[in-house]
């Protein structure tokens, strides 16, 4: 039992046998996280640190052992402690030959940094309940720390100053009185963090400490260090942003005392009284609190390496704002973590992160929004070692990013700390989506996480959509069998796909029996880009239609920039892929995001868009090629089906019409373009010098003819949609006929092999270097 009697007893005992010499006086200096009422972690050697003259000896006293370091050349000393079960209150002694500082009221326990932006924030006096609790939010053994807001753009040794006689930025023991302190950033201390350690507290009769670093609107490249954002190369905007921030800031720096010294002649000139106040310092222009790494050097590494049991987070809302950053945050939360935990050095431990709530209008089609991406970036991070998720889609507010009911997140969050923080056998999450199995017309799926079975409570099994290889999804039929659900829809006799919840406000239903809703997720790696980002690499791209019998085929056609008079060019083919069908004649390149091989390779480009328009009434003949996608194999037909028949007039006139290279003339293609290019390849024999088939099928009958042109077949070891086999025959089949085909097949990569396959700048240096 932890006795608050025992802190009176041992506070006097260190007054009497040591006194308390004001810190203020000794030359020993601590970081702020160092101090009365801290809890240190129980289990762990407990690092302690600061600053002394060099060379100084410093000792810190405590359970009856004393620990030695000597300050280096430029005043740093560090020690670390015993390990330690939990306990206390303890006393503690930290001297040095030109005093000491004496603390009497620490705890072992668990300490616990609560982090994130305005929903960690959210104060307890405004949650939904917390008003009514804080007369008994009374807790000796539940100490809280607020780091105060400041942003850096170095990392800083200690936090941001704050003010005389403040609760921010000192350790305090939970009272009432303070709970409801208006200093704390919004209405009180954090009541996510409150909540979670209350049931912490409830569950593990240990003493816990609470260190609340959050900040509102904020991404989570603002918390990640800057060797963290490098380790990557797509963070390298953040780490540029961040460089440049630093080059402003010296540039303020130097031009300072000469606009001051302006500014106050000007004051004496214009004011002989002036009012209001005068510029203290350096108005830093280092970006704010939105800035690359600046939450992180000013609101993270002062408190490194404190030792703590692990990370509660509530954050990601800044970071669906636009599709682009929504998808990039697959990279960045996990890698934010790693980051973390490589800078404590304290291993994998714990970290606990809340799934965004449901947000804005709800769905009524099963449309996709900025903050489903979020969600499947924050699901994939579970990935990482000692990890947990709290799934809140069902305690969220349409009309306001902030839901009031912050009670039911930090429970959530608790729970998952009890078995990934320690271990106790429980459930603590919602079903976790496993596995898929197309079965006819339906799609079977598996789950984890299932606890005592699905359900539904009593409800319509909601939330999910289905589509077909066009991948437009439209809702469907789920019911529950056994630990499976079945997906279908009548409108989908050849579903490929399925998602769940994939919406800003989804109202899916299905969860476990303990009532631990399932997190939204997807069966498909479809992709996920803005119109204005995809697009922007073709915007030269010229828009073209070509016209017959009644049909038209949009094309686009990008020149060389210099075309001299007596030089050909060679012409690159694309065939896009199912889903971008249309008249819009720029959605063909939704998917086609190659290296701009066209700046190094001086080139003409074509690609025409298949139209989405049938020819007669219930005929489904908008298509490159008319087979099943997914069957085995498949014979060609005797005719193209007129998309097809099109596209190649096309292209005979554009070569005709332009300074085309005959010698080469590539072609290349992705899905249903993959099935067009082994098409078009077998339709006209000898015409094009090379072709790079992506996750796409030929027939077999035509290798022979197919054997002598240079090929690159790229196809995903994992793709459901159009199986690897159709490759991998046609490879073999060629080989067997004399061939020599490159085949690379991409490891863990389902029905997307075109990104790391177009990705690739060597595989444009192969198709230039192939000639007839």
């Amino acid at each position: 039992m932890f006795k608050r009697s025992l802190y009176i007893q041992v506070a006097s005992l260190a007054l009497i046998c040591f006194g308390v010499i004001n810190p203020a006086l000794a030359k020993i200096r601590l970081p702020a996280i160092i101090g009365e009422h801290m809890v240190i972690q129980r289990g762990v050697k407990v690092p302690v640190w600061g600053w002394a003259d060099p060379g100084e000896t410093v000792t810190v006293e405590f359970m009856s052992k004393v620990f030695n370091a000597t300050a280096d050349a430029a005043g740093n000393w560090s020690l670390k402690l015993d390990v330690y079960p939990a306990g206390g209150p303890y006393g503690m002694t930290i001297r040095s030959a030109a005093g000491a500082i004496t603390f009497s009221d620490v705890l072992v326990g668990d300490v616990w940094l609560a982090s994130g932006q305005s929903n960690m924030e959210f104060g307890i006096q405004t949650e939904k309940s917390g008003a009514a609790g804080i007369p008994n939010a009374k807790d000796d053994l539940l100490h809280l720390f607020f780091v105060p807001f400041a942003s850096s753009l170095e990392p800083q040794k200690d936090i941001a100053p704050v003010a005389a006689g403040s609760r921010n930025g000192k350790w305090i023991v939970c009272t009432p009185e303070a709970m409801a302190d208006p200093q704390w950033a919004w209405h009180g201390f954090s009541a996510v963090g409150y909540y979670f350690a209350k049931e912490l507290r409830n569950n593990l009769r240990v003493p816990v400490g609470m260190i609340a670093t959050y900040k509102g609107g904020t991404p989570a490249q603002a918390w990640t260090s800057l060797p963290g954002l490098k380790q990557l190369p797509a963070f390298t905007t953040y780490v540029n942003a961040h460089q440049a921030l630093v080059k402003n800031y010296e540039t303020a720096t130097a031009e300072y005392p000469a606009k001051l010294a302006a500014y106050q002649q000007a004051i004496k000139k214009w004011n002989l009284d002036p009012q209001g106040p005068k510029p203290a310092g350096i108005n830093a222009p280092d970006g704010g609190f939105g800035a690359p790494a600046n939450l992180y050097n000013a609101m993270v590494a002062p408190l490194v390496p404190y030792g703590i049991k692990g990370v509660i987070w509530y954050q990601g809302e800044s970071n669906g704002d636009k599709l682009a950053q929504a998808v990039e945050y697959r990279t960045l939360f996990p890698r934010m973590i790693s980051d973390w935990r490589a800078q404590w050095k304290q291993g994998d431990f714990p970290f606990l992160f809340v799934q965004l709530a449901n947000f804005r209008k709800p769905a009524t089609a099963p449309a996709e929004g900025n903050w489903a991406w979020v969600r499947e970036a924050q699901l994939k991070t579970l990935s990482l070692p000692a990890t947990g998720m709290a799934v809140i889609t069902d305690i969220g507010d349409a009309a306001d990013i902030h839901p009031t009911n912050k009670k039911d997140v930090g429970i959530r969050l608790a729970l998952a700390a009890r078995k990934v923080a320690y271990g106790q056998q429980l459930v603590y999450s919602g079903p976790v989506y496993r596995s898929m199995r197309i079965a006819g017309n339906t799609i079977e799926l598996t789950f984890s996480n299932t606890g005592s079975g699905l359900t539904a409570n009593g409800q319509e099994l909601k939330g999910f959509g289905i589509a077909a290889a066009d991948e437009k999804f439209v809702w469907a039929n789920a019911v529950i069998r056994g630990s499976k659900v079945i997906v279908s829809s009548p409108g989908v006799t050849r579903p490929v796909a399925v998602r769940y919840n994939w919406a800003d406000n989804p109202p899916g239903t299905l969860a476990n029996k303990e009532g631990l809703l399932a997190g939204p997720f997807r069966t498909d790696d479809f992709q996920a880009i803005p119109f204005e980002q995809w697009e922007l690499p073709f915007k030269d791209f010229a828009f073209h239609s070509y016209q017959q019998d009644g049909h038209t085929l949009p094309y686009r056609l990008h020149k060389p920039a210099v075309i001299d008079k007596g030089k050909n060019y060679p012409i690159v083919i694309f065939m896009h892929g199912y889903g971008e069908r249309g008249t819009d004649n720029r959605y063909q390149f939704f998917r086609f995001r190659p290296t701009p091989f066209w700046e190094k390779y001086p080139c003409y480009v074509l690609a025409p868009q298949c139209p989405d328009q049938p020819s007669a009434m219930n005929v489904r003949d908008d298509v490159w090629v008319n087979t099943p996608f997914g069957a085995p194999g498949h014979t060609m037909s005797a005719t193209p089906a007129w998309p097809l028949a099109l596209a190649m007039k096309v292209i005979d006139q554009v070569i005709k019409e332009n300074k085309i290279d005959k010698r080469r003339i590539y072609i290349t293609g992705l899905s249903m373009g993959g099935f067009a290019t082994w098409e078009l390849l077998q339709r006209k024999d000898g015409f094009f010098a090379a072709a790079i088939p992506v996750c796409g099928g030929g027939d077999l009958a035509f290798a022979p003819k197919l054997a002598k042109t240079p090929l690159w077949i790229f196809h995903g070891d994992k793709d459901v949609t159009v199986l690897p086999k159709r490759s991998r025959d046609m490879t073999a089949a060629l080989k067997a006929a004399g061939g020599d085909p490159i085949y690379t097949e991409l490891p863990g990569v389902g029905h997307g092999a075109w990104d790391p396959a177009y990705g690739k700048p060597e595989v444009w240096d192969w198709l230039f270097a192939q000639k007839k």
